[in-house]
């Protein structure tokens, strides 16, 4: 079938079956036509994940957050994919995993401009990856102090230009939906030496560096979550993400920072989504489907019942929401939402 043909049989068959399911939207049925997700947020200009990239970016960005170096053969593995969300999601686990191997690749990467964000990106990680080499892990004041040093002498940025870059970015490219900076990449790792830190019993982590994280919001939260214990995260989170009665896209670093607490967040996101079905005063949908959207990178088939019980909510969105994430839970898709570079 010539091209243009089967693009307009994918159209006409999107709409068709966005008619027949009662769903609203397009999208809906073109993702269901090419076998993909909705609705997802994916580097503009790509097609979505596919349902395997998906899975594979939950697997490699879950490596990293463990810091599991066993693994690290499956970030490289990553890093060779040409999906731009892909290679960010192993981008930043190499980083995490301080993965010397991973270098090559991560050259080349900047080398070929295949986006000028990722080779920003690919120049952070590589003083990152060559950070982690020299210091390691920053679980004392002064190994937080000398790895936050080296780190920006091989990024070759200053305290003063770092925090200059991400002011700027809060005030002229976030509001238009530009990709971060190459400050604003600096200014993220060098949230996650203080959460670290604050981990490994470090008190006042962002304190003793002096820098100002409140400039970015995925870096302000990194940093605000670091001392808490994981139950009192997980609690905090759940809470914060259950009030809101309007998602921006800088809330999603909230359900991102829950879906990474991984399967322990489970049985409390469970309890709150009961809990909130029986009691909706000061409650909404846009924090209720957030939990959905918390819930479906972990993938853990315990969440089913409970998202099970919104389908015949009276709100017609948490009920397509609730759909939605269901369509993801019971087909093993780990789809996320937002992606935090």
């Amino acid at each position: 079938m010539p091209m243009r043909n089967k693009k307009l049989v994918v159209v006409l068959a999107a709409c068709l079956i966005a008619a027949a399911t009662g769903r609203r939207g397009f999208w809906f049925g073109y993702y269901q036509v090419q076998g993909r997700l909705s609705p997802v947020t994916f580097v503009h200009g790509d097609e979505p994940p596919t349902a395997e990239q998906f899975n594979l970016m939950a697997d490699v960005r879950e490596v990293g957050i463990q810091r599991d170096r066993s693994k690290s053969a499956m970030v490289r593995v990553a890093l060779q994919e040409r999906h731009r969300s892909v290679q960010i999601v192993a981008l930043l686990a190499a980083g995490r995993l301080g993965d010397a191997e991973a270098l090559p690749r991560i050259d080349a990467i900047a080398r070929e401009r295949f986006g000028e964000h990722i080779s920003d990106l690919a120049d952070i990680i590589r003083a990152r990856i060559k950070t982690e080499q020299t210091v390691g892990r920053a679980t004392q004041s002064g190994t937080l102090a000398r790895k936050l040093d080296h780190f920006l002498s091989t990024a070759r940025l200053s305290r003063a230009r770092m925090e200059e870059g991400a002011r700027a970015y809060r005030d002229h490219g976030r509001t238009k939906g530009h990709f971060p900076t190459y400050n604003v990449y600096a200014l993220r790792q060098t949230s996650e030496f203080v959460e670290e830190s604050g981990r490994a019993g470090v008190p006042a982590a962002a304190e003793r560096l002096g820098i100002d994280f409140s400039l970015d919001r995925s870096a302000e939260l990194r940093v605000r979550l670091a001392p808490m214990p994981k139950s009192q995260r997980i609690k905090w989170l759940i809470e914060s993400i259950a009030r809101k009665q309007v998602m921006t896209g800088e809330d999603y670093y909230e359900v991102r920072a829950l879906a990474d607490e991984g399967e322990e967040a489970v049985e409390p996101i469970v309890t709150k989504l009961h809990s909130v079905r029986n009691n909706r005063q000061g409650y909404s949908y846009p924090g209720i489907k957030s939990l959905f959207r918390a819930l479906v990178p972990i993938g853990d088939p315990r969440a089913i019942p409970a998202v099970s019980i919104y389908l015949d909510d009276p709100d017609e969105w948490l009920r397509h929401y609730s759909m939605q994430a269901l369509d993801a839970l019971e087909r093993g898709i780990r789809s996320s939402y937002a992606i935090d570079y």
